[in-house]
């Protein structure tokens, strides 16, 4: 069965040191992603034999999102914030997606974002019987006292 790829073009010039054409090619190509990919592959058909494609087309999308929030996210933080929203949906239980949220909201300043954030996780994290690690909840305090400082002052 052929796999599901996403064509992105190579960063490498011949001589194997990064070439800014291909790496300009290869974000723009990235960049479509998010527009292209409309939701589960064959999202109507509950037939066991889909299931395998469906999960590897997710992945790649996913990989393909992460790979390019990395690239993007010191010179286009508005636009790596919307990327992490969308990886967010595509896998509401990844703990780390809503962590990288949370710090792309304070660096923007959206800090009341930040509490929406973690409950959104904590609701999707309850319909597994599971809760935020405690690392996960520590990182929202921090944020959220780094935005409030006088609030931490009075609390010490």
């Amino acid at each position: 069965m052929p796999s599901a790829s996403i064509p992105v073009p190579s960063c490498a010039g011949n001589e194997g040191r990064p070439n800014p054409r291909r790496t300009a090619d290869r974000l723009a190509a990235l960049r479509r992603v998010p527009e292209l990919y409309r939701g589960d592959l064959g999202g109507g058909i509950t037939a066991k034999w889909i299931e395998g494609p469906r999960e590897a087309l997710r992945r790649e999308v996913l990989d393909s999102l992460s790979f390019l929030i990395a690239e993007i996210r010191n010179e286009a933080p508005e636009e790596a914030l919307e990327l992490l929203e969308n990886a967010r949906q595509l896998d509401p239980y990844n703990e780390a997606i809503y962590r990288d949220l949370m710090r792309m909201q304070a660096r923007l300043g959206h800090h009341a974002n930040i509490e929406r954030t973690l409950h959104l996780l904590t609701t999707s994290l309850s319909d597994l019987g599971q809760r935020p690690a405690p690392d996960t909840l520590r990182l929202a305090e921090a944020l959220r006292q780094r935005d409030n400082p006088l609030e931490s002052r009075q609390a010490n």
